[in-house]
């Protein structure tokens, strides 16, 4: 006669399961395939090797298991610094920033922060990957149209920046923190690069990591996989659920007449789908960017001047690169080695920067990619007079 399982007995497992799950995924946060495959190896009864780079929560993975089925402190034998020594990486680190690259250093960013508990708060985590802005604390997540931005309005720094432009931000910005530099050579073609930076249990940086990694979005650390009890707050306007929206300029640059549109999109995903573009027209100038090439002409028969695609979205909000748009024009500025200040308008509701921008001549000398010839410069700079005042609501 077969031997066949009493279903309540399997009802009374799946319960179980579920109930293990739950409990694991409110310490162990956004790592649903992780906990899913310990439980499968659980139940067959093997053994289970748990492999990934430090940092990650491998070890507070499986202690949390063994804590929740209160099985002996020796059923975890935890690697040695030997494994991950070969990489580079630093095994004992607490906590870490990850940052990856899909499509070169230059363009997109996506993003997965840790912050330690402070006060009665627990531990804060941000993601920004391909679709949305994600804020989880106390077993609630945010949704946000906005990036991750510093309250102190400090300038962030990225591991992968020039060391000349960090040296700048901090003369311009005091305060302004470098994580060390991960030096790669083609900074503009190399895709596929998940940057790590170890950080101690007081916040203190180590020095980063970088390896190759050409789907890294897939993997559960850049996924929105919060614990089943997670509050949801969407805070999304409908052109950010959407994931882009067009734009118009209009306007004078030295007594010229301005007026263009263009193509915005808010993440990573959605420039990927429908890209981003621009089009403006001042006086008799056509300029178009469409990041796949960019070019200038004065009327339809002068040959076009080309530029390197993205050129004359410099100094204009990027939210798909990664960072909020206060942070990303600054940060266009410091590349430009321009001096600038930011500080809170009175009752904190917006934040103010200054720029200090030399008037720029008609035409400036070549820079690498362009004719000689062409007007250089950015959409920026040829439309900021010697010194402006720009304005940005705090959650822009």
């Amino acid at each position: 006669m077969e031997d066949r399982l009493d279903p309540g007995i399997v009802e009374q497992y799946g319960r179980d399961l579920q109930e293990i799950r739950e409990e694991m995924a409110k310490i162990v946060v956004g790592q649903t395939g992780v906990i899913d495959n310990l439980l499968v190896g659980l139940l067959a009864n093997g053994h289970i090797l748990v492999e990934a780079i430090p940092g990650l929560a491998k070890t507070l993975a499986v202690k949390t298991l063994v804590k929740t089925l209160e099985l002996p402190g020796d059923s975890v034998l935890p690697l040695g610094n030997a494994v991950v020594a070969e990489l580079g990486l630093d095994s004992n680190a607490r906590k870490q920033n990850l940052y990856y690259f899909p499509n070169g250093l230059t363009r997109a960013m996506t993003l997965r922060a840790t912050f330690a508990a402070s006060g009665d708060a627990s531990e804060r985590q941000i993601l920004q990957h391909g679709r949305a802005n994600y804020d989880y604390q106390d077993n609630t997540v945010n949704i946000n149209n906005h990036r991750m931005w510093d309250a102190s309005l400090r300038v962030p720094t990225l591991p992968t920046d020039e060391p000349e432009t960090v040296e700048f931000l901090q003369k311009v910005a005091p305060g302004t923190i470098s994580f060390g530099n991960v030096s790669v050579r083609d900074r503009d073609r190399y895709e596929g690069l998940l940057v790590g930076v170890p950080r101690d249990g007081v916040g203190e940086s180590d020095q980063p990591w970088a390896v190759p990694h050409q789907n890294a979005l897939q993997e559960d650390y850049f996924k929105a996989d919060w614990p089943t009890t997670t509050v949801r707050v969407d805070n999304r306007d409908a052109m950010h659920k959407r994931g882009w929206t067009y734009f118009r300029i209009s306007g004078q640059v030295n007594g010229q007449k301005v007026s263009g549109s263009g193509r915005i999109p808010f993440f990573y995903e959605a420039f990927k789908d429908g890209g981003a573009w621009l089009k403006l027209q001042v006086g008799s100038l056509t300029i178009v960017d469409s990041y796949r090439d960019a070019h200038v002409s004065r009327a339809q028969s002068d040959p076009h001047g080309t530029y390197r695609p993205g050129s004359f979205f410099k100094g204009l909000g990027r939210p798909w690169m990664g960072l909020h748009t206060i942070d990303t024009v600054r940060r266009d500025a410091a590349e430009e080695r321009i001096w600038f200040n930011a500080e809170y308008l009175p009752g904190g509701q917006f934040a103010r920067r200054w720029a200090d921008v030399p008037q720029p001549p008609l035409r400036l000398a070549p820079g690498p990619g362009r004719p000689r010839g062409a007007q250089s410069g950015t959409v920026a700079a040829t439309a900021i007079p010697p010194r402006r005042e720009v304005t940005r609501r705090r959650a822009a």
